[in-house]
C-alpha cells in the first residue's frame, strides 16, 4: 500500500525535475539570445514550434529544405536561415525513415537520380584533387545543400497529394518573399540578421534600386520569383474554384511587382521565352502566330542590320527608356554585361583545355580563370562565378562532370515526356517543363541556381510517380 502511494509522487517529482530543467534551458537560450538580439528572442518561441514540428511531420521537414531555398539571411556569428533548418530537416527525415513514417532521402531508383549520384560524385572527386584542396572541399560541403534539396524532392514527393502540397508551399514563398521585396523597395524594410540592405543603410527608398528581398543577390531574387510566378499561373489555370483563382492572381500579380523590382534582364528575356513555349504548347493557333511573330522579328533585324547580339544590345543601349533606367540602378549596360560573360566563356573554355578530364574542382574557377581571358577582353571588371552553368561544370568538373550534368537534364526531360499525357500527373509536368525552359535560359548567362535543383528533382519524382503507376495498371 506504500509504494501505490509513494510511486505517483516519485513520479510527479522527476516529472517535475524534468520541467524545471527544460524551462531553465529553454529560458538560458532566451537570455542569450535577449542579449544579441531582442528581435530573435522574440522569435525563438516559434522557432522551438517549428523545431517540433519538422520532427513531428516529415512532410514539414521537407518543406522547411525548399521554403530555405532563397533565403541568405544570417542569424547570428555566421549561422544563417538554411545552415540552420538543412541539416535539422534532413535529420528529422533520417528518424522518421526508421520508424516507416516517410521515404528514405536518398535513392537512385530513378536515371536522374543516378546522374546525380554521380555528377556529385564528380563534384567530390574534383575537390579532392583540387590544388586548393581544403577550400574546394569547404565549398564542396556548402554545394551539399542542393544535394538535399535534388534528392529530398525525388523521393519525399510520393503522390498526387504531395505534389500540389509542395507547389502551394512554393506559391505562399513566393508571394512573401514578394512582400517582403515590395516593403523593401517601398519603406526600406529589412528583416532581422544581416543582409545586402543593411549595408545600404543611407539607400534612398524614393528613388530606384535592385530589390533582392531574402536572396543575396537580385539576380537569385529575379530567377526564384521567375520560378514561383510559372508555378502560380499554372495553379491557377489547375484550380477551378473562382475564389483560389482570385487569390492566385493577386499573389501572381505580387509577383510580378517583386520580379520587376529585381530588374534582371536575363531573367526578362527567359520569362518571354517561357511564355512564348507556354503559348507553342497550347495549341495550333498560337504555333501559327508564333511563327509569323518570329518572320517579323526577323525581318526587323534585316531592316536595322543588325548580324549579331551585340549589335542588337548596342540598339537597346540607345533607346532612352532602357539607358536611363541603367544608370538609374548603377548596373552595366547591355552591351558590357553581355561583354564580359563572352569573355568568362571564352577564359572558361580555356581552362576546361588545361583540366579537362576532372577540372579544377568545385567553385575553384575564381582563382584560376582570368589569366585565361582573351586578348581582345575590354572589361574593366570580371564577376568571379562563371555565368553559364554548364561552362562552369566544364571547368569544374571537366568532361566526365558536364557529360553527366547534361544526362541529368536529358533524363529530367524524358520523365516530363512520359508524364506528358498523364490524366493525373500530365499538367503537372508540363509546369514545371515551363519551368526547366526558363531556368535553361537562364543557367546559360547566370551562374548555377539552387531552384534548378529542385525543379529537377520535383522532374525525378513525376518520372517515377508516372512508371509506378504504368506498372500497376499493367499487372492488373
Amino acid at each position: 500500500m506504500k509504494w501505490y502511494l509513494t510511486k505517483p509522487y516519485q513520479y510527479y517529482s522527476e516529472q517535475l525535475n524534468k520541467q524545471k530543467l527544460s524551462l531553465a534551458i529553454f529560458g538560458g537560450i532566451l537570455a542569450l539570445l535577449v542579449l544579441n538580439s531582442p528581435t530573435l528572442a522574440v522569435l525563438f518561441p516559434f522557432a522551438i514550434l517549428i523545431g517540433l514540428s519538422l520532427f513531428i511531420f516529415p512532410k514539414v521537414a521537407y518543406w522547411a529544405i525548399v521554403i530555405s531555398i532563397p533565403v541568405a539571411i544570417e542569424l547570428m556569428s555566421g549561422l544563417t536561415v538554411t545552415t540552420t533548418l538543412v541539416p535539422i530537416a534532413l535529420l528529422s527525415l533520417v528518424l522518421n525513415t526508421s520508424i516507416s513514417h516517410c521515404n528514405w532521402p536518398i535513392s537512385i531508383r530513378s536515371k536522374e537520380e543516378m546522374y546525380s549520384m554521380l555528377f556529385f560524385f564528380f563534384v567530390g572527386v574534383s575537390s579532392l584533387l583540387a590544388e586548393n584542396t581544403i577550400d574546394a572541399i569547404k565549398a564542396t560541403i556548402v554545394s551539399g545543400v542542393s544535394f538535399i534539396i535534388f534528392f529530398t524532392s525525388a523521393s519525399q514527393i510520393k503522390d498526387e497529394r504531395s505534389l500540389k502540397a509542395i507547389m502551394w508551399v512554393l506559391v505562399i514563398i513566393g508571394l512573401i518573399e514578394a512582400i517582403i521585396t515590395i516593403a523593401q523597395v517601398k519603406i526600406g524594410f529589412t528583416l532581422p540578421g544581416k543582409w545586402r540592405l543593411t549595408n545600404f543603410e543611407d539607400t534612398d527608398v524614393s528613388e530606384e534600386f535592385r530589390a533582392d528581398g531574402t536572396t543575396a543577390h537580385p539576380i537569385l531574387l529575379a530567377h526564384y520569383l521567375q520560378f514561383t510566378i510559372v508555378i502560380t499561373v499554372g495553379m491557377f489555370f489547375l484550380h477551378r474554384s473562382v475564389i483560389v483563382k482570385i487569390l492566385l492572381f493577386f499573389a501572381g500579380l505580387l509577383m510580378v511587382f517583386a520580379w520587376y523590382y529585381a530588374f534582371s534582364r536575363t531573367s526578362f528575356i527567359a520569362m518571354a521565352i517561357t511564355l512564348i513555349t507556354a503559348l507553342f504548347i497550347r495549341n495550333k493557333l498560337w504555333r501559327v502566330l508564333i511563327f509569323c511573330f518570329a518572320a517579323l522579328i526577323l525581318l526587323f533585324l534585316i531592316v536595322f542590320k543588325i548580324q549579331s547580339i551585340n549589335d542588337l544590345l548596342i540598339l537597346l543601349d540607345q533607346l532612352s527608356i532602357y539607358s536611363s533606367s541603367t544608370s538609374k540602378l548603377q548596373i552595366n549596360s547591355g552591351q558590357n554585361s553581355y561583354g564580359f560573360r563572352v569573355e568568362q566563356f571564352y577564359a572558361a573554355w580555356g581552362v576546361f583545355i588545361d583540366n579537362p578530364i576532372i577540372g579544377v574542382g568545385y567553385e575553384q574557377t575564381p582563382f584560376v580563370y582570368l589569366p585565361y581571358l582573351p586578348y581582345w577582353a575590354t572589361n574593366s571588371s570580371h564577376p568571379e562565378v562563371i555565368h553559364n552553368i554548364f561552362f562552369k561544370v566544364l571547368c569544374e568538373q571537366g568532361i566526365l562532370g558536364v557529360i553527366v550534368f547534361i544526362g541529368l537534364w536529358i533524363a529530367a526531360f524524358k520523365s516530363i515526356k512520359k508524364a506528358w499525357s498523364d490524366e493525373v500527373y500530365g499538367y503537372y509536368a508540363k509546369i514545371i517543363f515551363l519551368v526547366l525552359i526558363g531556368q535553361l535560359v537562364m543557367g546559360a548567362m547566370n551562374p548555377m541556381l539552387k531552384e534548378i535543383w529542385l525543379s529537377l528533382g520535383i522532374s525525378a519524382a513525376i518520372g517515377k510517380l508516372v512508371s509506378a503507376k504504368n506498372k500497376v495498371l499493367l499487372s492488373i
